[in-house]
């Protein structure tokens, strides 16, 4: 008998019907003795038949699904790896050469959504995958912003919008694993420029505060004119940004009063003004 390549939705819908027609049904076999007894023979031999087939199915089934599930996992390997190649890249020269593919992650997870249109039904239903989608990556930004951050500067688009949900998992996943850098200032000069272009979430900002604090400096260059100043306390500034009195970006806070401590008693007095 010649084998048919069955979709698996239809083994499934034709199992279903198969189930429910024999839980169904109770066999009267004929009441000849004789009869009766071939009756049940056939039966038992044609349930061993359906076992044996069903038995078949179910192994291939399985074989076919740990052959997909490993396919799966090469691919998650190799996206990481080609993911982590373009980070170090990004670190070792300290600047991010492409912008685009960052900054096609940035508008895609952080700009505003789309305008509601006439579209298609299968169109519809991407479009709200990719909303879930963004949503779990904006979640992983108040614990993993330097996660969220590489994640938004390896990963193309295309590897996590058109991927499977198994393999959006895993890509996900490496979020959380991933450890603080120094990231280039160029990706603050981008995210100041997309947010003159756009509306983006408060999300954005948690982002821009993680590439400026850890940079433990301010953009602009801080002249002591030899005095010991105390240590500046770095306060991500989530209200908003751009110029301010505490900083260039808003992100660097001195008290009044360490200030006024690390003035020598003789520019405190008048006598001594170094400024």
């Amino acid at each position: 008998m010649e084998t048919r390549k069955v979709l698996g939705v239809n083994a499934i819908s034709a199992l279903k019907e198969q189930v429910r027609r024999f839980e169904s049904m109770s066999v009267c076999v004929a009441s000849r003795p004789d009869l009766a007894m071939s009756q049940a023979e056939d039966i038992a031999e044609l349930t061993a038949k359906l076992i044996d087939v069903l038995t078949k199915i179910q192994r291939d089934t399985q074989c076919d699904t740990a052959a997909s599930r490993e396919l799966v996992r090469a691919k998650i390997r190799r996206l990481r790896a080609q993911a982590e190649s373009r980070k170090r890249k990004v670190l070792d020269k300290d600047a991010l050469g492409s912008w685009r593919t960052i900054t096609a992650n940035f508008r895609l997870i952080f700009g505003p959504p789309r305008e509601a249109e006439q579209v298609s039904r299968s169109t519809r239903h991407a479009r709200a995958t990719n909303l879930q989608r963004v949503n779990v990556i904006r979640g992983l930004c108040y614990h993993h912003p330097h996660g969220v951050i590489a994640f938004s500067l390896a990963h193309p688009s295309k590897d996590w919008v058109e991927s499977s949900r198994e393999i959006f998992n895993g890509l996900v996943s490496g979020i959380k694993h991933e450890t603080k850098q120094a990231w280039p200032e160029d990706i603050v000069d981008l995210m100041d420029k997309l947010e003159r272009e756009m509306q983006m979430s408060a999300e954005f900002r948690l982002l821009r505060a993680a590439v400026l604090e850890d940079k433990h400096q301010c953009r602009w260059p801080v002249h002591t004119f030899g005095l010991q100043l105390p240590p500046i306390r770095v306060q991500p500034q989530l209200s908003g940004y751009g110029p301010s009195s505490t900083g260039r970006y808003g992100v660097f806070e001195v008290h009044s009063e360490r200030r006024e401590s690390a003035r020598p008693a003789e520019s405190r007095s008048g006598s001594f003004r170094p400024w």
